[in-house]
């Protein structure tokens, strides 16, 4: 049983991972478009 949750919990940081490293660049790519945009307006909260 320990060794279930454990193989669970290193899929889950792995898939973590890969989402947080195809997301990044996505957000990185728009952030200067985000910051044009809330010198306009207020940040959303």
């Amino acid at each position: 049983m320990q060794s279930i949750l454990k193989n669970l919990e290193a899929h889950l940081a792995k898939v973590e991972q890969l989402s947080f490293e195809s997301v990044y660049p996505l957000y990185k790519r728009h952030l200067f478009r985000i910051d044009q945009v809330s010198a306009f307006r207020p940040p959303f909260r």
